[in-house]
């Protein structure tokens, strides 16, 4: 019986130890900062506007050019992300104008690893429904 007792208590110390780690592990990836930008077309420009996550507020671009865009703004392609300020999502894709729509590309901090569409608001987990 008490062979038993032991295994039971050495088994529900191991449950409780994978519980309290997996428990630890999502609560910090629900820490993570989100970003939400609208993204829209005029004749010549694309613009882009935070609404949360960033510190920018604005950025315009010519459609004819791929930017690279992270939460501090405009960055090059290969460019490694600032001191982080715990106040704003950490990202970067790349952002170009084909065919008529919007090509992003994840490049850190989204869970997409491309995107297409032609007005959209996204996130971090991709574009978000119309309201």
């Amino acid at each position: 019986m008490k062979n038993i007792s032991k295994s039971f208590l050495s088994v529900l110390c191991l449950a409780i130890a994978l519980l309290t780690t997996t428990l630890t592990s999502a609560q910090s990836k629900s820490k993570e900062k989100d970003f939400v930008i609208s993204i829209k077309k005029d004749a010549q420009n694309m613009t882009l506007r935070c609404i949360r996550g960033c510190a920018w507020t604005n950025l315009e671009f010519d459609l004819n050019s791929v930017k690279t865009v992270d939460q501090y703004g405009t960055v090059s392609a290969d460019s490694k992300s600032q001191n982080q300020d715990p106040k704003l999502a950490s990202f970067q894709f790349s952002i170009d104008f084909v065919n008529g729509k919007f090509v992003l590309k994840g490049l850190k901090g989204t869970a997409w690893n491309t995107l297409n569409f032609e007005s959209e608001i996204i996130n971090k987990d991709g574009v978000l429904p119309k309201s």
